[in-house]
């Protein structure tokens, strides 16, 4: 892949093995043609990304069309099945002027007449992504280039050779093993929370770095810190101050001279280890405003100006305020819409007026940027001398609006993918104004926000489809005048897995190709690491090029570990790791036996699967009554084998009656399984669904094959779920297999076939499925289950109690039904919580174990409950509850509680950096409960008395002293 394809990418898994020659048709559900496999999504519509990294999941490409011929197979097909619903569909191609690059295979083509007619050089550059779309004017279907955003269906292709990759693909860590419960199953670590940078504001006793990880055996946990281009342990002898539980790292009363600098944690079983991210610990720093007395800035009436700030010197950021005059003035544009507080610090004015001019102060707080984690117990506060505003007077006139040089401002700089970008815009001019945005290139982006009188565009979230052109538009109330400003909004993105790098369990002796990519912006470069330590290419063995890593010939003594990539670029660094088991081991029909006695009707099919787990993979033969049948994979003779090994037998006789054995063989040895076939007239279900296991999102087939006479019995197929009928024409979610509509999600009428697809299998589908089996006398059925697997559902009834025995913590109670599980016990809880403070809904506690949340001694097994601790005195909290296995990590958060007011308590922490100097002497106030004695530069003091009324400053009165923060008032 070259640079000139994106400036962004997308994590993709892709694997390879060629352990044998066993051949395969392409699989159920994906059209042939030539030497490669086709599936069509139907019903799945994906964005660009989505649909590539769909189809990498699936261990195929998005299609590249390479001839001629390709591409009328694929329109021909389209024009076939798709003539109602005329979607447009995904391709791998990627438009350059003159050219297309097929992503899919790496490979070009150059003359893009024959497919792209009219396409012009100059076309948008978000207009590039090959698309088959319909063509009203040719009533054919045809390729177009198109955004990427749009959510499209799609069309997946994998070579022939290589469709041994959709089925090992599927492999668990239950492959080659006895038949184990999956929370028994050993496995390497997986890491479930990156620690994350940390900056320390203030004075911190404690803090602490965490990562954590899952594994069986139990992980243990290292952490290191970048030396002088090396990493070294930190460990309890190199200083007493550390201490370490499981992943976390703390440090008592941390030093910036000791202890700042980049760190990283290691998690390691027998299997092997991963390691975490390096992230920086640094501390937050705030200089002293100047102590000149600034000029005074000098502002016409009814004209526009503004102060600036001039803040001080800080890390890593700060956030600022003003007041007027005194500490109760503080300026609020919410209440003053011709005033305005712009992120970048200043203060503006739309025009002023008479009561504007006085002493402005700036108050700046230290703060963290979006994304760092932030260990504060009072973040430092300066507050700036005061700047004179003198109004010089003049006669109103009409002016304006005039948009300010400084606008349009964007933060955070630089905006990225995930933040909340905030677009400003302030223009001069007699008030009332009216502001609106807009954009060029397309509708402002979903969920977008408007404050400060609309002044303020938010972009919550932000996705790369957000970058674009924005305008501010400013209109005079009085006289209709308007003006306008537009920027480019260019969004980056750190390295983010749109899919992690999934498990392999391979075949010993096979290749295996691993590809993992990313969207970044700008360009990530890429690593990769087995067991923490670097890997690098091996002549003949293991070559990486870039985000491909080649395995030529899989060794289970050199290869089988842990393998991470690392994908990074000036915004940040990203990992996904991954186990490879090298497997080799003969036949076994453990999980999939063959059924001891088959009945079926005379004159009509039947099939028998014969699936062992194997490694390498097996060849197969069939004996009938202990003689070879001399089966060739994918023959078509009325005793035949497909090239999956089942044993195809159509129009039955009473000949084909006895003992049928299938026999698997590879380098480590045989495995056999038989079964007696009894013919019989009239009809029976040859082949029945199964009980399964799938996870939430992916599809799942029930075969059901009844074996009758064709030629005496009309039979018909219905399926129910609970007991009640499937309309497969009404639910989407649902598709009879050989169901021959326009709309029909595959097309396969061979033996074997006929069956059920559950399509995006969601929770609600986990059930008793019945096949029945029709004839006009009568019906036979047969049932199977479905267990739809994935993250926990929500608890539920979550509230709070004994709030008033202490200010510091409180007891959480909630219900946990074992049918929210979703097929998978939970381990965990995730706990968040939200201030009166802050909205923003913050973890605070991130791996509470779930047999820490069972009530001792109780009648109902489904009550829980958890002791929260180290909450802050007098801040009303309300919670919010997630569930998680070791599987599928947290699921969707519970409906949050109502706010619970801790009680108030004294204060933890002695004040500091009280003095006098520029004060003035206090005098008897009555201030809602406070008297303020004085200023100093960096804090207030406020003396407090519980009293109704202070008369004098008695000399032997008790009195409660507590600093605070200018931004607090």
């Amino acid at each position: 892949m070259t640079q000139s394809v994106l400036g962004y990418l997308i994590l993709l898994v892709k694997v390879t093995f060629i352990a044998c020659q066993k051949l395969y048709n392409c699989p159920l559900g994906w059209e042939s043609f030539e030497s490669h496999c086709y599936k069509f999504e139907f019903g799945t519509a994906q964005s660009y990304q989505d649909a590539n990294s769909a189809c990498w999941v699936k261990g195929s490409a998005l299609v590249s069309v390479n001839t001629r011929q390709e591409f009328e197979f694929v329109a021909s097909w389209l024009l076939r099945h798709d003539i109602y619903n005329k979607y447009s569909w995904y391709t791998s191609g990627e438009y350059y002027t003159g050219l297309i690059k097929w992503n899919g295979d790496g490979s070009y083509t150059n003359d893009t007449t024959a497919y792209l007619p009219g396409i012009l050089p100059d076309e948008k550059r978000k207009q590039k992504y090959v698309i088959f779309s319909f063509s009203d004017a040719t009533q054919l279907y045809e390729l177009r280039i198109v955004e990427g955003y749009t959510r499209r269906q799609y069309i997946c292709e994998i070579p022939l050779k290589e469709v041994s990759r959709i089925v090992q693909i599927n492999r668990g860590f239950d492959y080659g093993l006895p038949p184990t419960p999956y929370n028994k199953l050993e496995m390497g670590p997986k890491i479930a929370l990156q620690p994350q940078n940390l900056i320390v504001i203030g004075d911190s006793p404690l803090v602490g770095l965490e990562c954590v990880a899952k594994g069986n055996p139990q992980l243990q946990y290292t952490w290191f810190k970048l030396a002088e281009a090396s990493w070294i342990e930190v460990s309890v002898t190199s200083d007493t101050r550390y201490t370490f539980s499981n992943g976390r790292f703390s440090i008592e009363n941390p030093v910036e001279t000791k202890d700042a600098g980049t760190y990283r944690c290691k998690m390691e079983n027998h299997f092997g280890s991963l390691i975490s991210v390096p992230i920086s610990l640094s501390f937050g720093r705030l200089d002293q405003f100047s102590p000149n007395t600034p000029g005074p800035v000098e502002a016409t009436l009814y004209q526009g100006t503004f102060l600036q700030c001039n803040p001080p010197s800080a890390k890593p950021a700060l956030t600022c305020h003003w007041y007027k005059d005194n500490v109760f003035n503080f300026i609020r544009p919410e209440l003053q819409p011709y005033q305005f507080i712009s992120s970048n610090g200043n203060l503006y004015f739309s025009e002023v007026q008479d009561y504007d001019s006085g002493f402005y102060h700036c108050v700046v707080t230290l703060t963290g940027q979006p994304g760092d984690q932030i260990s504060v117990v009072q973040p430092p506060s300066r507050t700036s001398k005061g700047i004179q505003l003198k109004i010089n007077g003049a006669t109103s006139s009409e002016y304006g609006p005039i948009i300010h040089n400084d606008f349009i401002n964007v933060l955070p700089k630089p905006a990225l993918v995930g933040l909340d970008i905030r677009l400003e815009c302030f223009a001069y001019g007699r008030m009332p104004m009216i502001y609106s945005w807009t954009r060029s290139d397309a509708t402002l982006p979903q969920g977008y926000r408007l404050s400060d009188s609309n002044r303020i565009l938010t972009i919550p979230n932000a996705k790369m489809e957000d970058e674009g052109n924005y305008t501010c538009h400013v209109q005079r109330v009085m006289g209709s005048v308007t003006a306008a400003k537009s920027i480019y909004l260019v969004i980056q993105a750190k390295p983010t897995f749109i899919i992690p790098l999934h498990d392999m369990h391979a075949d010993e002796g096979s290749e295996l190709i691993w590809r993992c990519e990313v969207q970044a912006k700008p360009w990530a470069t890429y690593s990769w690491y087995k067991n923490s330590f670097p890997l690098t290419s091996v002549p003949g063995e293991i070559e990486i090029r870039e985000n491909v890593l080649w395995i030529r010939i899989l060794d289970n003594t050199r290869d089988s570990g842990m393998y991470q990539c690392f994908a990074t670029n000036a915004i940040g660094t990203a990992t996904s790791g991954a186990q490879l088991r090298v497997l080799s081991f003969k036949p076994n029909f453990a999980k999939n036996p063959l059924s001891p006695e088959i009945l079926a009707g005379e004159g009509g099919n039947i099939t028998v699967d014969c699936a062992p787990e194997a490694a390498p993979v097996p060849d197969i033969k069939w004996y009938h009554k202990g003689k070879d049948l001399t089966l060739i994979p994918g023959g078509d003779d009325r005793v035949s084998m497909t090239t999956e090994g089942s044993l195809i037998i159509t129009k039955l006789s009473q000949e084909d009656q006895g003992l049928y054995k299938c026999t698997a063989t590879n380098i480590n040895g045989e495995g056999e399984m038989a079964s007696r076939l009894t013919v019989a007239s009239g009809f029976s279900i040859s082949r029945y669904p199964v009980d399964a296991v799938v996870d939430v999102n992916q599809t799942h087939f029930f075969y059901c094959e009844a074996s009758y006479n064709y030629e005496v019995f009309e039979l018909v197929y219905v399926w129910k779920f609970n007991g009640r009928i499937i309309n497969t024409d009404q639910d989407p979610f649902y598709r009879k297999a050989s169901q021959a509509t326009a709309h029909s999600f595959h097309h396969m009428d061979i033996p074997g076939s006929r069956g059920l697809y559950i399509l995006n299998a969601q929770f609600k589908h986990s059930g008793i499925y019945e096949c029945v089996a029709q004839t006009r006398l009568t019906e036979i059925s047969a049932f199977a289950q479905l267990t739809v697997r994935g993250p926990p559902g929500e608890p539920v009834g979550v509230y709070a109690a004994n709030i008033r025995r202490n200010s510091t913590s409180i007891r959480l109670y909630w219900i946990w039904n074992s049918v929210s599980d979703h097929g998978f016990p939970i381990t965990y809880y995730v706990l968040e919580a939200r201030t009166n403070y802050n909205p923003e809904w913050r973890v605070i506690e991130t791996d509470i174990p779930s047999e820490m949340t069972l009530l001792q001694g109780v009648d109902h097994p489904d009550r829980r409950s958890y002791l929260v601790r180290n909450l802050s005195p007098h801040t009303a909290y309300s919670f919010r509850l997630r569930a998680g296995n070791s599987l599928f990590g947290a699921g969707d958060p519970s409906l949050p509680t109502s706010y619970y007011l801790m009680q108030p308590d004294k204060p933890t922490i002695s004040p500091r950096n009280i003095g006098g100097g520029g004060g003035t002497e206090a005098h008897s106030t009555r201030y809602g409960g406070h008297i303020f004695s004085g200023t100093k530069e960096r804090s207030k003091v406020i003396i407090l008395r519980t009293s109704a009324k202070i008369l004098s400053f008695g000399i032997f009165t008790d009195y409660n002293m507590y600093r605070y923060n200018m931004s607090e008032s």
